[in-house]
C-alpha cells in the first residue's frame, strides 16, 4: 500500500485540479493507496473541498483546531499513514504527481528515498534565493550529521522504515528537510524543474521564510553558540591588549583627553555584539522552553473516521 501526504492550508484553488491529477496517477499504480490531505487550519473553503474528496474510501483527511503550521502537518500525515511506502508533497501543483511512477521505479531499484531537487529557481526572487543559498552554505559547513542538497524538496516517497525513523524523533520544533537527511538511509535525488503555483498565492513571507531557515540551523547547529565564544575570546583578547596599549602610553605621555568618539564607538560595538549573541543564547534556550513543555505538535478538530478532538502521537 502507498499513501501520499499533503498538508493544506488555503489551497481552494488548486485541489480540485490537483485532487483529479493525483487520482489519476494513483489509478495507473499496481498497489492500493491512500491519500491523506491535513487541512492546517485553513479559514478558505479548502476542508469542505477535501470532505467532498472523502467520499472516496481511499481519500482520508485530518483538520487541525487551528494553523500549526506545515511541519505539524507533514507529522500528522506520516503519523496518520498506513502504508509501506510514503510520499509527501504540496498541494499547489510545484510538485507534480506525474512524476511518482518515476520515484516509486527508484525504490524497487533499491533505495529508501526518493527525493526532488529544484534544479534551478525562477519562481522566487533574487533576494530569497540568495537567502536560500547562504543557507545551504551555513548548514552544510555547520550542521552536525546534515548535509543538505541545495534546492531538496519536501517532495518525496520514503519506505516504511524511514517513516519510522523520522517518527521516532520527538522533538516539537520540526525542520522536515534536516530530519530528512539526518535519519540517514540511502537517499536517491530527482532533478526537477521549478513548477509555478497552479494558482492561489504562497503562503511564505520572507520573515516565515527566515524563520524556518533558523530553526534549521539551529536545531542541528551549535555553531551560532560557537560563533559567539570566538566573538568574545577575540573582543576581550583586544580589549586587554588596548589597555596595555593606553596604560603605557599614559605612563610615557601622561593624560591624554582625546579620545572620547573612540571610546563612545567601541561601547557601542561590543555592547551591539552582546546584544545579538544574548539574542542568540535566548534563541537556543526558548527553544529548550518550547520542548520542555511538552505540548503536542497539534490537535486534531475533525478527521474523515470520525474521531474528534485527538492530538499527535505526543498525546
Amino acid at each position: 500500500m502507498i499513501s501520499f501526504v499533503v498538508p493544506v492550508y488555503n489551497e481552494e484553488e488548486t485541489l480540485s485540479n490537483f485532487n483529479n491529477r493525483m487520482v489519476e496517477v494513483a489509478n495507473t499504480l499496481e498497489d492500493s493507496w491512500e491519500i491523506i490531505y491535513i487541512d492546517d487550519g485553513s479559514t478558505d473553503d479548502s476542508l469542505n473541498i477535501i470532505k467532498k474528496f472523502a467520499r472516496d474510501e481511499r481519500i482520508k483527511f485530518l483538520s487541525f483546531s487551528r494553523n500549526f503550521g506545515k511541519e505539524a502537518g507533514i507529522l500528522a500525515g506520516l503519523t496518520s499513514s498506513q502504508g509501506d511506502i510514503v510520499g509527501v508533497l504540496d498541494a499547489d501543483l510545484q510538485h507534480p504527481p506525474e512524476i511518482i511512477p518515476e520515484m516509486l521505479k527508484y525504490l524497487e531499484e533499491g533505495y529508501d528515498v526518493v527525493a526532488t531537487k529544484r534544479k534551478n529557481r525562477k519562481s522566487t526572487g533574487s533576494i530569497y534565493n540568495f537567502g536560500a543559498k547562504t543557507f545551504y552554505k551555513i548548514i552544510n559547513g555547520t550542521g552536525k550529521g546534515v548535509k543538505l542538497t541545495p534546492g531538496v524538496q519536501d517532495f518525496r516517497v520514503m519506505k516504511r522504515k524511514v517513516v519510522d525513523s523520522i517518527l521516532s524523533l520527538q522533538e516539537k520544533t520540526r525542520f522536515s528537510k534536516g530530519i530528512f537527511n539526518w535519519v540517514g538511509f540511502n537517499t536517491k535525488y530527482i532533478g526537477i524543474r521549478d513548477y509555478k503555483r497552479a494558482g492561489g498565492k504562497s503562503k511564505w513571507k520572507f520573515f516565515d521564510s527566515l524563520r524556518y531557515g533558523l530553526d534549521g540551523i539551529i536545531s542541528f547547529s551549535t555553531a551560532p553558540l560557537d560563533l559567539s565564544i570566538l566573538m568574545g575570546t577575540i573582543l576581550s583578547v583586544i580589549g586587554f591588549i588596548y589597555a596595555i596599549y593606553i596604560v603605557i602610553k599614559t605612563l610615557v605621555l601622561g593624560k591624554d583627553v582625546p579620545g572620547f568618539a573612540t571610546i563612545v564607538c567601541l561601547l557601542l560595538l561590543i555592547g551591539g555584539i552582546n546584544l545579538v549573541f544574548l539574542g542568540v543564547i535566548g534563541s537556543y534556550i526558548g527553544r529548550i522552553y518550547e520542548e520542555v513543555k511538552n505540548r503536542p505538535s497539534y490537535i486534531i478538530k475533525e478527521r474523515s473516521d470520525s474521531k474528534e478532538d485527538l492530538f499527535s502521537k505526543d498525546e
